[in-house]
């Protein structure tokens, strides 16, 4: 008896065969203690009951292909092949469907062992295997073929598969998916799969699923354009078709449209206002299109749903960050907002970054700087926060730490004219007027106006300013 076997849990065969492994079992008890076996990872006793099985039971066609499965699943490919040819020589095989399972698995023995020339002659034989079972039959038999190939990586094989059944049967919905996701396989081949696609909707025109993939297959080829056409197509037949709403929603916002995106995904939401993560998507929609009232009303309800949030609670914080001029608020109730976000992920960056802001328009430089500091220990090479961090050190007088902070950013690749000119401002703050020109030069022939933002920094320098134009 097995070691692995645990004989108080097994089926009451398996009990009966492991103390008389010679009596008397019908067919059926032979296939349920084999596939217990193999369940416990027992291949040898497995084998060993399945063998018992054929002798007793020659002609059961079923006991043969079992016994030929369990040699593929040990990897004895040519045993296998060996058992299913004789098999399909012997007059006991006489339906088409075990005829045709014989061959099924005669293929993935072909797969298996990346036997090119014999998956060839699978391929033309096809038509051959299929023509005395039914549709469905046939259709799943192609299907399995090709999955078999599929699952070997024989990409080339399975869409050639495929491609002889369609000749077969040209309006097979089932056939055609399968050939595209073999296409985006093959070497994520969008191009090919985009047109099997659309040679399918020609037969199948209403076919929901099939737009819906034409959809996604032209979103991952960067067109999305024609992706918002199949969604909108696919919407067009199902109104209710969540799944199109949501991804034409993600084109539209692939294109910057939020407006366009926030009205697919509320089509999405449907009646159901439980979805967090779509109720905090249109806030976020709303707020890029500045219309944070109606955003704040999307975050209030993922807040229903889930009161600490800390995504729905940003979203609304940078809304009052964002509408700087809205009745209901400014910086101080975005920054009671974010730091409630914080209280519940004190691990994001972006959040850190924007309440630093929010100090930053207030003056608030001990906070600004702490939160800045805070954020770039998170994401360490945010060019762009080493330039506002310069800022802020600059604004309460430590220009030693502005300057170390300015060119960290210009070395992470911040933007040069407007750190260019942060740097002139901070040297000239220091009273270095060399470095000042020098910085302030760099950043004027970049662009004339920069002059004008160093006015900014420092309103009494027009003279000084000037007699750089002069030089340009």
């Amino acid at each position: 008896m097995s070691d692995k076997l645990n004989i108080g849990e097994a089926p009451e065969e398996v009990k009966r065969y492991v103390s008389d492994p010679d009596g008397y079992f019908d067919a059926e008890e032979y296939f349920s203690i084999a596939d217990y076996y193999e369940s416990i990872l027992d291949l040898e006793n497995a084998f060993k009951v399945l063998k018992q099985g054929v002798v007793t039971y020659p002609s059961d066609v079923q006991m043969r292909l079992e016994f030929a499965r369990m040699h593929i699943v040990s990897g004895s490919f040519d045993k296998a092949a060996k058992l299913l040819k004789a098999l399909l020589k012997d007059p006991v095989l006489k339906e088409p469907e075990d005829r045709l399972s014989a061959h099924i698995m005669l293929s993935r023995v072909h797969a298996e062992q990346c036997n090119h020339n014999k998956i060839n002659e699978d391929i033309r034989s096809i038509k051959l295997w299929v023509k005395d079972v039914d549709y469905d039959t046939a259709i799943n038999a192609i299907t399995e073929i090709a999955t078999n190939q599929f699952q070997c990586f024989l990409y080339t094989s399975a869409i050639k598969t495929l491609q002889a059944g369609l000749k077969l049967y040209p309006k097979s919905s089932t056939l055609y998916e399968s050939l595209i996701e073999c296409h985006v396989k093959n070497d994520m081949g969008f191009d090919d799969a985009i047109k099997v696609c659309e040679e399918a909707l020609d037969y199948d025109a209403y076919n929901v699923e099939l737009w819906n993939k034409l959809g996604y297959l032209y979103k991952y080829n960067d067109n999305m354009e024609e992706a918002i056409r199949s969604f909108d197509y696919a919407t067009s037949i199902d109104d209710n078709n969540i799944e199109a709403w949501r991804a034409m929603g993600d084109c539209h916002l692939k294109n910057d449209n939020y407006e366009r995106a926030a009205a697919c995904y509320i089509k999405a939401m449907g009646d159901d206002c439980t979805d967090v993560s779509l109720l905090i998507r249109i806030g976020d929609m709303f707020n890029n299109c500045d219309k944070f009232a109606e955003a704040r009303k999307y975050y209030k309800a993922a807040l229903d749903v889930d009161e600490d949030n800390p995504d729905a609670l940003f979203g609304i914080g940078m809304g009052f960050f964002l509408d700087v001029d809205n009745d209901y608020g400014n910086f101080e109730t975005a920054i009671f907002w974010i730091k409630r976000a914080l209280t519940e992920n004190d691990n994001n960056s972006f959040y850190w970054s924007v309440l630093a802001d929010c100090y930053f328009n207030t003056d608030n430089w001990e906070h600004c700087i702490h939160c800045y500091h805070r954020s770039l220990s998170l994401s360490p090479h945010q060019s762009s926060l080493m330039a506002k961090l310069g800022q802020a050190y600059a604004a309460i007088g430590k220009f030693d730490d502005a300057l170390d902070f300015l060119m960290r950013a210009k070395r992470e690749g911040a933007s040069l004219k407007s750190t260019d000119i942060t740097i002139a401002a901070t040297y000239y703050a220091m009273e270095d007027a060399a470095n000042a020109r020098y910085y302030l030069m760099q950043a004027m022939q970049q662009d004339s106006s920069m002059g004008e933002v160093f006015l900014d920094f420092h309103p009494d320098a027009t003279e000084f300013v000037n007699s750089i134009r002069k030089l340009l």
